[in-house]
């Protein structure tokens, strides 16, 4: 029985080596050629695999804070977010300065919603390298789910600043729309629409800006951009239908409300009771009252 214990204990490490023994001979410590293959796992979306090398490394080396960093990738991809948070804890106890285990430490942080904890980490790691747009773009994050977009705006001019990319201009106009400033939005909008025309999500936003300032042959000029590269945009033909039902151009609304039911995979009431509004503009009763019907039926549940 005492013997069979000990078979089970060494058993990682016998299949460690097992496993060295097929990897190709590197300067590399033998723990550390675990963690890469263990690596490629990961980027090939092979994660129980993964956990195998990590377990087989951690056997050789447990004081190996890349050991307990990549498990906490791997729990974070699995949305194991408390178990991802504890590896990740595990790694910064290795080394205090982890960076990049104390700005995952921080993402997980967000959904497990400990929004404090989430920025003392993004804190910190900001303090260690004040160069890194990273910590800038997690307490964006964070400060938009707290309804701060004060402060979010704060740190996202920041991570522009480090990194003028379209993604961070478009998340910067959805925090100044928030904020009311449609105006600033707009600059933001244009700004990532410049180097992407097919750029469906600025050009919505852009457009939304426009109505909200009440800027309609704007907003359908965006709209109809949107249509340009992509004839079956359930959302660029609701959204054109709107403003055309604002203008009273009932039939070029009732016309686009038709296309986005046609093209969404499942049109709900909303859309119905859009195009029920257009026609009773349109004074075309019996048809309104039609989609009234199909709007309270999907709505029940029918």
């Amino acid at each position: 029985m005492k013997s069979r214990r000990n078979f089970l204990y060494l058993l990682p490490l016998i299949l460690a080596t097992i496993v060295l023994a097929q990897i190709p001979s590197h300067a590399l410590s033998a723990d550390q050629q675990l963690i890469e293959q263990a690596r490629e796992c990961i980027e090939k979306q092979e994660l129980k695999t993964a956990l195998y090398y990590i377990d087989c490394a951690q056997k050789l080396n447990p004081r190996n804070r890349t050991i307990y960093y990549n498990r906490g990738r791997i729990f974070n991809k699995q949305e194991k977010y408390k178990e991802a948070f504890e590896q990740f804890s595990k790694a910064i106890g290795l080394d205090p300065n982890y960076t990049s285990a104390i700005k995952r430490r921080g993402v997980v942080c967000i959904e497990l919603r400990q929004y404090k904890d989430a920025l003392t980490d993004f804190d910190h790691a900001n303090s260690i390298d004040p160069a890194d747009p990273e910590p800038y773009a997690g307490r964006t994050r964070a400060y938009c789910d707290l309804g701060e977009n004060k402060l979010a705006l704060k740190n996202v001019d920041e991570l522009i600043r480090l990194a003028p990319d379209r993604a961070n201009y478009v998340i910067r106009a959805r925090i100044k729309m928030k904020l009311r400033d449609h105006k600033g939005a707009i600059a933001d909008c244009t700004r990532a629409a410049a180097s992407n025309k097919r750029d469906d999500e600025a050009y919505l936003l852009r457009a939304q800006c426009h109505e909200a300032l009440g800027n309609y042959k704007l907003a359908l000029a965006d709209y109809s951009h949107m249509l340009d590269f992509n004839k079956k945009d359930e959302m660029a033909y609701l959204k054109r239908g709107d403003v055309y039902l604002k203008l009273g151009e009932s039939d070029k609304a009732v016309a686009d409300y038709t296309n986005a039911i046609k093209y969404s995979p499942e049109a709900n009431a909303s859309m119905y009771l859009a195009r029920a509004s257009a026609y009773r503009k349109a004074n075309r009763m019996d048809l309104a009252k039609s989609d009234e019907t199909v709007a309270e039926k999907i709505a029940g549940g029918k």
